[in-house]
């Protein structure tokens, strides 16, 4: 069994706000946020919400680096009604995949 700091290196701990507009039901939205420091090829590996966020509850939500400082969020609303987020602070930890394991 591997250390989980042996298959990443530069682990970072990084925290965003974000005011997600609102989600239709079975509607998709994108959101950008500008992290500085994000570089592409970087794995989001865990987040979690710092403030309420009772509001997102029924999403679906993934991460994924698009372009350097630029994470995207991607929300989908798979219940019958809208839902509108509140804005929330996430931290999420992040790094690249340690090039000299084996696979």
């Amino acid at each position: 069994m591997r250390r989980f700091d042996t298959i990443f290196e530069g682990l970072t701990v990084a925290r965003v706000t974000i005011d997600f507009p609102s989600v239709s039901s079975n509607g998709t939205v994108v959101v950008d946020t500008n992290v500085p420091g994000l570089a592409l090829g970087t794995h989001i590996i865990t987040w979690a919400p710092v403030t309420t966020a009772t509001t997102i509850d029924d999403l679906l939500i993934t991460w994924m680096v698009v372009a350097a400082d630029t994470l995207r969020t991607v929300l989908y609303n798979p219940t019958g009604g809208a839902i509108d987020p509140d804005s929330i602070d996430f931290e999420f930890v992040y790094g690249t995949v340690n090039p000299d394991i084996d696979p």
